[in-house]
């Protein structure tokens, strides 16, 4: 075996190859049902946002008081790329964008030091420092509706049924719940009648936060008794609060309710949310970090709907009938505990997705290996041999999970899908070994010699093949952005999947080969063998010499006297403890444990040791008698195993006989076409080989056809994934009230609810204040969530669904204007912004007018929208200095009072049953329902002849910015828009945006340029053609080191630009663009497609060293390697084709690949099938013409 070195293993140690790769099989079906499942990879973005909150600011006030003084603070912050901000009603945002890899845990300790040395007005909420994840996300946003139920009650039944049921499950971390209504406590003070009293609205606020206390007073002890002491003095009722005395006038008590209403009624609302024209109450689930996606749905669907009862729970409800007793209780689900006219209805769940993708890589598995194993059949035509090579895919999937386990990858889309890419090249090297062993089959050596000269011929090539593969792979780190961090997990997967498909193809595939061949050589004495060693002999080999050899030699009896000797030892030490337990047991009736467990310890210890020193003397007697009967009994066994064996066998044959019959024709044909081939190939390779000039004219048009076609590729970042929901934002006129957007909104959904392919709407109108959106929000903006319809159409339905809500709102007269976007995977800007940039609020809004103007025109741009909106209507109080100080005010107590007055400030809390309702000092509005009340706000109600508002300030109406953006510290002004229909080559509507621009006459001092998605698109391409060129080199180095040539290498080399051919023309005739995906996939098709080069110039050099000549050694080369260069490559081909998503528009295999996401994975596959296919019908031609080139140039210059 030395001498056969260690590829030989396999061949000579195949129980041990077995046994090794059993175990690394079932460390990966352990590892699977650990591993957690998730949308995406971990992506650690790069940024964190600054957010603070201003109450009742402006956005003029929030950017100059606030915005402004962070960015001064931040801007040097180490690792920032980018600083942008937004100033908005009452929230300032700062947005930092870090470089990718940054160590986010200290920068956030940075940023938060740095905020802390910020001087902030008073009335600033602290600032949040918030980090983006998409973990942050609700992985479930459940509904709770009714049509008869108040929305207080419904609020209630959320927080006090549903949230706490679910906030248990395991992996769920919180459970928020908002829409509806809460009820708090009113105090609506009558400003006239506080300033009669000569009584401030700060006043009242402090006196219920003295009065309403519960206060420990500390341990008073009396004897042996501690007694507590407490003072309660909570309010109990709405009169308590009434009652409350609020000063003392002479003889008299001022009482809070002689100056204000004690009401319970609704704190003010923020959203309303609707299901299907009802209105609802929201309930989102987040689950805890690094919790399983699906379990964490399961879990939470069986707890909140009703399931049908499992099988054993059915089993004890009929055994339970049958006895004549009652059903034992089944857990009910809070659907069932909720009364029955409430509806709960799941709005999303992200683990519907992950499932989706789970299925579909299943499917595509199954399909991608049943069409790779078919192909094999088809050129072998041989069972035995097919299922051989079929056993390299399920081995290698299964160990790959371990791989992926100890690497901390999760089960997502991009792991799952980088299996699934190459589920059709695990096979390539068992192919390529096995066809070389069949081969050494055919020229005369035994099947363990031809396995072993096989795997050695091939071993080398496989390898420099496989690494070639894999090296493509190292460059994705030098990936910078989203693309870099999405990708890495399948990389991860299809290197260690072919890794494992090697080791499967060099020492377990040969050694199964070998005694899988049922046709050895005959021995010299095989034809002489007795009658008698017929048929049963065949069948019951061991069974017939059942007895044989059991004879035992001359020292039988000594061991059968050493034997009796221990046996009759142990017998006295039974005795031994039998008789030192009999008087002690006999004083326990229970006997038994209970007797044992009652002696003394010593006892217990001398039993024993008495029992295994009696245990021990037996050994020799089991041993003596027990091994004839374990070597009867294996005889016995082995013999009926093999009969098992060979029933499985024929029952095996006879199940498999009419697919066998039914693959004949396409066997045959398959065959036929194969002879032709290898007739003619040959020929046509001579004539090839004395025509170069020919092939290289050829092969340059090619070349220069495809770099023209290259050229009109568009070009995108990501493919746009269809996940069969919309979301339609409406925006009406600003200024309007919530509850007017809820009616118009309502009456837009129910129209949208009518269009063919909607399942399900959903509508939210308002915005949450935790929202953390830097989009416009309010009050005047309405979101529809739509489900469309499922199934085979699912992408056409979603398609017209989405045409058809655009010509709705296009029509919708009340609308300013309205945008339909998808949920998107991945934190991405808006396709297409262009940034103008100034300090003059009103030139940046010319200009960003004049852009919004010009982009009108672009085809293919939908949803143009700018950031300079006209803002909310505002009430605008100018107060005088000098009348304040005539009368002894200042503006920060004017405007306090304001503020209490008109918004009103929580002065204490009143307890419920299990919660606490906050008690709200403000002003009664039902007195204050017009602009003009305002000015008969008293000011100074302490004075004795109180002021009004109008006394000492001006009051105007207006509109203010909705917001005010900076980009780099600089005022900016952003117009946005999203693409549609054929518009969506980001790249050539950019280039068609920035010409528009560069004729744009524009403000003094004003710039413009372009951003979103077209600067994160240009980095990655940029990047991954960096890591293609990268590749290509360190392809270039494995082979090099392979061949000990520099010459050669570039020969195979040639194969990576014919394959270029077929991807661009792929893309180009399937509408395809130039994205991150397609890019990735010929950063892959670099290392797949010299493969089939590598094995033919492998052949080609040891024809060479045999002592062919050049001619002959190229065309011998070329007709042994066409089969397992054909089958190779229709491996690949086929088992990817069921991630282009092409199998659902074929009858019969209607259902599989067709699942979530196949956009992302559809243009790689594309071009790897494409790029492969043809660079391998041209390598097979081109690659030998340059080899003899090559080789005649470097002889001459030998010579």
């Amino acid at each position: 075996m030395a001498a056969d070195g260690p590829l030989a293993l396999g061949v000579r140690r195949p129980v041990g190859m077995l046994m090794l790769f059993t175990a690394v099989v079932v460390f990966g079906v352990v590892s699977l049902g650990k591993l957690p499942f998730d949308l995406l990879p971990d992506v650690d973005y790069p940024s964190l946002t600054v957010r603070t909150v201003y109450p009742g600011a402006a956005p003029e006030d929030l950017e100059e008081r606030v915005t402004e003084r962070i960015e001064d603070a931040l801007a040097t912050v180490g690792g920032v790329v980018r600083m942008r901000s937004s100033s908005r009603a009452e929230v300032s945002e700062v947005l930092l964008e870090f470089e990718w890899g940054s160590n986010l845990a200290f920068l956030v300790q940075d940023v938060r030091e740095r905020l802390d040395r910020v001087f902030l007005p008073a009335g600033v909420e602290r600032p949040l420092i918030l980090r983006y994840d998409p973990a942050l996300d609700p992985v479930m946003r459940i509904a709770l509706s009714s049509d008869r139920a108040d929305l207080v009650r419904l609020r209630d039944l959320a927080e006090q049924e549903v949230e706490r049921e679910l906030e248990g499950l395991p992996g769920v971390a919180a459970v928020k719940v908002r829409g509806g209504l809460e009820d708090e406590i009113q105090v609506q003070v009558d400003p006239q009648k506080l300033a009669s009293f000569r009584l401030t609205p700060e006043l009242v606020r402090q006196r219920l936060e003295e009065e309403n206390l519960n206060v420990p007073g500390g341990t008073v002890e009396e004897g042996a008794v501690e007694y507590t002491v407490r003072t309660l003095n909570e309010f109990r009722s709405l009169a308590d609060i009434a009652d409350l005395p609020l000063v003392r006038r002479g003889n008299g008590t001022i009482e809070l309710g002689d100056v204000a209403r004690v009401v319970r009624a609704a704190r003010d609302r923020d959203v309303i949310l609707r299901v299907a024209g009802a209105e609802a109450v929201e309930i989102d689930v987040y689950r805890e970090a690094g919790a399983n996606i699906v379990a964490v749905s399961e879990r939470v669907r069986e707890r909140l709907l009703p399931r049908p009862p499992t099988r054993a729970e059915r089993a004890r409800a009929e055994k339970a009938r049958r006895l004549g007793r009652p059903e034992p209780p089944r857990p009910r689900s809070i659907a069932e505990k909720l009364p029955d006219d409430l509806r709960l209805t799941i709005l999303s769940d992200q683990a519907l997705f992950v499932r989706g993708a789970i299925d579909e890589v299943r499917d595509a598995a199954l399909a991608g290996g049943i069409l790779a194993i078919l192909v094999v059949f088809l050129f072998l035509r041989r069972l035995a041999a097919t299922a051989v090579i079929g056993l390299a895919i399920p081995v290698s999937i299964l160990s790959t999970f371990g791989a992926m386990y100890l690497a901390g990858v999760s089960l997502n889309v991009m792991s799952l899908g980088g299996l699934a890419l190459g589920i059709g090249m695990l096979v390539d090297n068992a192919i390529v070994v096995l066809e070389s062993i069949e081969r050494c089959r055919a020229e005369g050596d035994p099947p363990l010699a031809a396995a072993v000269r096989g795997v050695r011929e091939v071993g080398a090539a496989v390898t420099a093949s496989t690494l070639t593969t894999i090296a493509v792979f190292a460059p994705i780190v030098f990936v910078e952005g989203v693309a870099g961090q999405t990708f890495g997990d399948q990389a991860l997967t299809v290197v260690a999947s072919l890794l494992l498909s090697l080791a499967v193809a060099l020492f377990f595939i040969p050694g199964l080969a070998a005694r899988l061949d049922r046709r050895p050589a005959a021995a010299p004495g095989d034809a002489a063998a007795p009658a008698e060693t017929g048929r049963r002999a065949r069948l019951f080999p061991r069974s017939r010499r059942l007895f044989a050899g059991l004879r035992r030699p001359r020292r039988w009896l000594p061991a059968a006297l050493v034997a009796a000797i221990c046996t009759g030892a142990a017998l006295f030490l039974f005795g031994a403890a039998r008789a030192e337990l009999a008087p002690r047991l006999a004083e326990f009736p229970a006997g038994g444990r209970s007797g044992m467990a009652a002696l003394p310890p010593e006892v217990r210890s001398r039993v024993a040791a008495l029992q295994f020193g009696g245990f021990v003397l037996l050994l020799p007697l089991l041993w003596l008698a027990g091994e004839p009967l374990l070597v009867v009994l294996g005889r016995f066994l082995a013999d009926l195993a093999g009969l098992l064996f060979l029933f499985l066998r024929g029952l095996g044959l006879v199940v498999s006989a009419p697919v066998w019959l039914l693959l004949q024709v396409p066997a045959l044909l398959v065959g036929g076409l194969q002879s032709l081939l290898e007739k003619t190939y040959p020929a046509f390779l001579r004539r090839a080989l004395r025509a170069p000039l020919l092939v290289l004219l050829i092969v340059a048009a090619l070349g220069w056809s495809s770099w023209r076609a290259a050229a009109g590729l568009g070009r995108e970042l990501l493919p746009e994934v269809l996940q069969g929901e919309l979301t339609a934002e409406l925006f009406f006129p600003a200024g309007s009230p919530l509850e007017e957007t809820d009616r118009l909104a309502a009456e837009l959904e129910r129209r949208i609810r009518r269009i063919d392919g909607v399942v399900e709407t959903a509508v939210l109108v308002g915005a949450d204040r935790e929202s953390t959106r830097s989009d416009e929000d309010g009050p005047h903006v309405a979101r529809v969530t739509v489900r469309t319809r499922p199934g085979a159409a699912a992408r056409a339905t979603e398609l017209a669904v989405e045409a058809g809500i655009r010509r709705l709102l296009a029509r919708e007269p009340a609308l300013a204007r309205f945008e339909i976007r998808r949920p998107t995977l991945l934190a991405l800007e808006a396709p297409l912004e262009v940034e103008v940039l100034g300090e003059d609020l009103d030139a940046l809004a010319e200009a960003a007018r004049r852009v919004e103007h010009a982009l009108r025109g672009v085809p293919g741009i939908a949803d143009l929208r700018t950031s300079v909106r006209r803002g909310n209507p505002e009430v605008l109080v100018s107060l005088d200095r000098e009348r304040l100080a005539e009368h002894g005010l200042n503006l920060g107590q004017v405007a306090q009072r304001l503020r209490l007055a008109v918004e009103g400030e929580v002065g204490s809390t009143f307890p419920e049953e299990d919660e606490r309702l906050d008690i709200r000092v403000r002003a009664d509005l039902s007195r204050m329902q017009h602009v003009e009340q305002l000015r008969d706000l008293p000011v100074n109600p302490e004075a004795e002849r109180p002021l009004p508002l109008a006394a000492v300030a001006t009051l105007t109406t207006g509109y203010g910015p909705s917001e005010i953006r900076h980009v780099g510290k600089r005022r900016a002004a952003v117009v946005a828009a999203t693409l549609t229909g054929a518009g969506l080559d980001l790249g050539g509507v950019a280039r068609r945006i920035e010409e528009r621009l560069a004729k744009l006459e524009l403000p003094p001092g004003v710039g413009v340029r372009v951003a979103g998605q077209k600067e994160e698109m240009e980095k990655a391409l940029g990047s991954l053609l960096f890591a293609l060129i990268l590749a290509v080199f360190l392809v270039y180095a494995v082979m090099a080191a392979q061949f000990e040539s520099l010459l050669q290498p570039f020969v195979i080399l040639f194969s990576v630009p014919l394959a270029g051919v077929g991807a661009v023309w792929a893309l180009r005739l399937a509408g395809e663009r130039l994205s991150v995906v397609a890019l990735l996939g010929c950063v892959v098709l670099a290392g797949i497609v010299v493969n089939n080069a590598i094995v033919l110039i492998d052949r080609v050099n040891r024809n060479r060293r045999r002592g062919l000549d050049l001619d002959q050694a190229i065309v011998e080369a070329g007709r042994t390697r066409l089969r397992p260069i054909l089958m190779t490559t229709l491996t690949t081909v086929l088992g990817m084709l069921p991630l282009t998503g092409w199998l659902p528009e074929l009858p019969l295999i209607g259902s599989i690949g067709g699942a979530e996401g196949t956009e992302l994975r559809a243009p790689m596959a594309l071009v790897v099938i494409a790029g492969l296919s043809v660079s391998t019908l041209l390598t097979l031609v081109v690659v030998p013409v340059l080899y003899r080139l090559a080789a005649l140039a470097a002889g001459r210059s030998r010579a």
